[in-house]
């Protein structure tokens, strides 16, 4: 018990049992919201976290978040954490389905208020958290660092980044990249790589010696979120940065031309894809060693974000 809100470790009853962690302010006088947290890609534990890369994204909201006397539930994905289950087999209609348990744990908790369920989806959770959505209709949904589209679309993107990044690197470097990664051949790799998961039939193949996950993969080709986002009939916050160089920012604001329920967003001016703000200039090549010396550095959460998350939940769980 800590700043005015106790946790206590829960488990989520499924096809295995989830482990996670329910918080609560410390005076409960009724029935009260909650906002359950869905995870985006990769063995992430409860917090955000990976085994080698400390987030703490779930964490540091469901702290701020409690404060203004929601109930926050976040949980260790099927295989990682203290949860049970085998993540390498997992597909994306399995971490909907764990998404879904985790809602009725809520729904059958005594102090939460089941018609005042909020979903936080972060990155390919913005995607998990339209399909839950489907089966169960929710009161709030907020998508951080959402995309449109399919999990391919976006994979494109980011390999045209990448092609960028490498046609503007200068000097010896520069030209060593060019050799050895030409748009051409990366394109085509990319294409192989796509065709043999396709045609794949196991959860886990191997491809040039790398472990991938096709089973999720197949299911993302086939998932289209722009479908499901037209279903919300509830209220909606999307927030996304301009240095996120893993989803197309501008896809944020689009989302208000499908969505056919209130609508919010906001497009915040140098946060990247975990959230924080980041000055320096962002490239593909480089980003997951900026992210782990941000992280290293001890690097909270933009403050902006977790401003406008508790602003609008205020306003949209009529809580003070």
């Amino acid at each position: 018990m800590s700043n005015g809100i106790w946790e206590k470790e829960i488990e989520i009853d499924g096809k295995y049992k989830l482990r996670g962690t329910l918080t609560f302010p410390n005076s409960i006088q009724e029935k009260l919201p909650a906002l359950l947290f869905v995870h985006g890609s990769g063995k992430l534990d409860r917090d955000g976290s990976t085994a080698h890369i400390s987030m703490k994204v779930f964490k540091e909201l469901s702290d701020e978040i409690s404060k203004l006397g929601i109930a926050t539930l976040r949980y260790d994905k099927r295989g990682c954490g203290k949860s049970e289950g085998v993540f390498d087999s997992a597909g994306f209609w399995d971490f909907v389905e764990d998404a879904e348990c985790a809602i009725g744990f809520l729904k059958n908790h005594a102090g939460i208020d089941s018609e005042r369920i909020i979903l936080l989806g972060h990155s390919e959770g913005c995607a998990v958290v339209t399909a839950v959505n489907r089966k169960i209709p929710v009161s709030a949904i907020i998508l951080l660092a959402g995309f449109l589209g399919s999990l391919l679309d976006n994979t494109k993107t980011q390999i045209d980044r990448i092609i960028y990044d490498i046609e503007e690197m200068k000097g010896i470097k520069g030209i060593l990249f060019k050799l050895l990664l030409s748009a051409v051949r990366i394109k085509k790799q990319n294409d192989k790589l796509n065709k043999r998961i396709k045609n794949s039939t196991e959860p886990v193949i191997r491809i040039w010696g790398k472990k991938i996950y096709a089973k999720w993969i197949r299911e993302h080709m086939s998932f289209h979120v722009n479908d499901f986002l037209k279903e919300i009939k509830c209220p909606v916050l999307a927030v996304v940065g301009t240095k996120d160089m893993q989803v197309v920012s501008e896809h944020t604001k689009m989302m208000g031309n499908i969505i056919q329920a209130p609508f919010e967003y906001h497009i915040l001016e140098d946060m990247n894809h975990i959230l924080r703000c980041q000055k320096e200039p962002v490239t593909m090549i480089h980003l997951f060693r900026l992210y782990k010396k941000q992280l290293k550095q001890g690097k909270p959460i933009d403050p902006r974000l977790i401003g406008i998350v508790k602003d609008w939940l205020a306003r949209h769980t009529k809580m003070t």
